[in-house]
């Protein structure tokens, strides 16, 4: 016989189990009656597998649609693939027009997204970027061409080729590619995601302004080396100008960048209206002391900081140039930072009206070409066009013709999905067991594993209170 002290502590153990019990009833009761698969008890669900081929599922849709007999019956899309545009916009009107449906992702596929962007440098180099699941089916990534590169699951984020890495548990990777043919594509299984992008257009040309310099010379002969048209004025004295090209109005249907190397004089009122209609414009050095454009400065120069001897044929060679310690304007973005002084800013850019503003704080850039390394006179002309690309870049499709792909669509094929039928149910609480074809697979789903849990809570609860009860002898 059980003591008794340890009466009240069967009757809280009792007590205990009756509470869990009627919990799990209530929770089960909610379980039948919640929106979902169970909605309709005397309904049925059919399901959909969809993996490579599009016209069953739209087959499939249509004579569920016109089954006369469909008023109860559930339309859940099995899919292990994502669909192509016209499939996702059918099931998007499905649940438009407020019909029982629901979709099962099965295709790994969750945030597959592929994104293309043009520079606009006369290389108009093509960047793409894709997301896509951890631990998924080999990214494939192609163009009209074929296929441009391939990821394996198990790629190492520290070592990858192209850049990657990872964002909210996906894997992020970019390549700059100087040919692309689109459309361009980023496979996953059968699932793909696909962005048209759009053909560079040659760039207009450049206008550079400043006096007769090595600085005005050198920066000249870097940009059209790198395929830049250049118009330059150079001011001799208050009255006398030096013209190289031919320049001529600064409008943006002629130019895209004015580029001004030096403390001179300029037409401040037709830069200011140039930039604010669109135009990019460069100051670099001196040229940031201008007073008449102060107002489209992104940052202001402080005091000059000497240059490192030695630097110019170094690792680090723009260390070896003489450059302004900088004050960022309001609004003003970073682009470049010193990594000697404390993350000062070398390189800034600002918005203002349609165009950009790109600050730069280096005098005398030419001796990195002529005194610097072997590699110095490419690594001059890189950093000068990748400069002026960053003031005249526009996410706009440069070349006048509208994208045919509106994001998301095709471009980020799950998140389309997504935002035309809902969110997917939850492929580890859901299992479909598929029983017979005919006119659309018609299935049982149940869903793992609540009611399981369910069931068991109530069973152990009741059988743990009934021994204890009768082993103190009670009913």
């Amino acid at each position: 016989m059980p003591s008794a002290g340890s009466a009240p502590a069967r009757l809280l153990i009792e007590r205990m189990c009756r509470v869990l019990t009627l919990a799990a009833l209530i929770a089960a009761i909610w379980w039948m009656w919640k929106p979902g698969l169970s909605a309709a008890p005397d309904g049925r669900t059919r399901v959909f597998s969809v993996d490579d081929s599009q016209a069953d599922l739209a087959g499939d849709i249509a004579r569920f649609l016109r089954d006369p007999a469909r008023s109860s019956d559930t339309l859940l899309a099995s899919l292990n693939a994502l669909p192509d545009a016209s499939a996702r916009a059918l099931l998007g009107a499905v649940a438009a027009a407020g019909l029982p449906f629901q979709w099962l992702d099965s295709s790994g596929a969750r945030g597959l997204a592929l994104s293309v962007t043009r520079d606009a440098s006369p290389a108009a180099l093509a960047e793409l970027r894709a997301s896509w699941p951890m631990g998924t089916l080999p990214l494939i990534i192609a163009d009209r061409g074929g296929v441009i590169d391939s990821l394996d699951p198990g790629t190492d984020l520290r070592a990858a080729t192209p850049s990657t890495y990872e964002n909210h548990g996906l894997q992020v990777s970019a390549w700059r590619l100087a040919a692309a043919s689109p459309p361009m594509e980023a496979r996953l299984g059968h699932s793909v995601a696909i962005r048209q992008g759009h053909a560079a257009r040659p760039p207009r040309r450049v206008m550079l302004v400043g006096t007769p310099s090595w600085e005005s010379k050198f920066t000249t002969a870097a940009l059209e080396e790198a395929g830049w048209g250049v118009d330059s004025r150079l001011q001799l004295s208050p009255t006398a100008f030096s013209e190289s090209g031919n320049p001529g109005r600064l409008d943006t249907a002629r130019y895209d960048v004015v580029v001004v190397v030096d403390s001179t004089h300029v037409d401040a009122a037709a830069i200011r209206r140039f930039v604010r209609l669109g135009g990019g414009l460069v100051l670099t050095g001196d040229a940031l002391r201008i007073p008449e454009l102060a107002d489209l400065r992104p940052a202001r120069a402080i005091r000059l900081q000497a240059a490192i001897a030695g630097a110019l044929v170094g690792p680090a060679p723009r260390d070896g140039l003489e450059s302004w310690l900088l004050s960022a304007e309001p609004g003003a973005e970073t682009l470049v930072a010193s990594a000697r002084v404390n993350g000062s800013p070398l390189v800034l850019a600002r918005r203002d009206g349609a165009g950009r503003v790109v600050a730069m704080a280096y005098r005398q850039l030419w001796r990195w070409r002529m005194e610097g390394s072997d590699e110095g006179m490419s690594e001059h002309r890189n950093w000068w066009s990748a400069v002026l690309a960053a003031a005249a870049f526009s996410n706009a499709d440069q070349s006048g013709t509208v994208m045919a792909d509106p994001l998301p669509g095709d471009a980020a094929p799950w998140a389309d999905m997504a935002a035309m039928a809902g969110m997917p149910l939850d492929s580890v609480h859901t299992r479909v067991i598929p029983m017979s074809r005919g006119s659309g697979t018609r299935a049982l789903s149940y869903r793992l594993p609540l009611p399981a849990i369910l069931f068991a809570v109530v069973a152990i609860s009741l059988l743990v209170e009934w021994t204890s009860r009768r082993l103190r002898g009670a009913r």
